[in-house]
């Protein structure tokens, strides 16, 4: 399986795990000109979940942080898309809560684990 398909395929995945938690999906692949894209965006109550998604194959670093993959630079770029989302949604009463899910995987694609994380 290339690239693309398992980094979708693991999107799909912290989507479901995270719907089947009570959490409803506003958008997917946020895209802001200038800022990139938002992996997804969920609520909950008046809260609103911004998300980040990272896939590892399952080989590598056992031990590894997630939140390491989310450097300053993707860390402003997803405040700025979050900002424009939360203007253009009217969604200024929510708190916002930024999340990194991390999804294992076997060579071929298969997923072994999601761990959501707060960043």
């Amino acid at each position: 399986m290339d690239n693309k398909k398992i980094g979708k395929a693991a999107e799909d995945r912290v989507i479901e795990v995270m719907q089947k938690r009570g959490y409803r999906l506003l958008a997917r692949n946020y895209y802001v000109h200038l800022a990139g894209e938002l992996d997804a965006v969920m609520e909950k109550g008046d809260n609103i979940y911004v998300i980040e998604v990272k896939s590892r194959y399952k080989g590598n670093n056992s031990d590894y942080d997630p939140s390491l993959a989310i450097d300053r630079r993707k860390r402003n770029n997803m405040l700025k898309a979050t900002r424009v989302f939360v203007h253009k949604n009217g969604l200024y009463d929510k708190n916002i809560i930024f999340l990194v899910g991390l999804v294992t995987h076997s060579r071929s694609g298969f997923i072994h684990n999601v761990e959501i994380t707060e960043f």
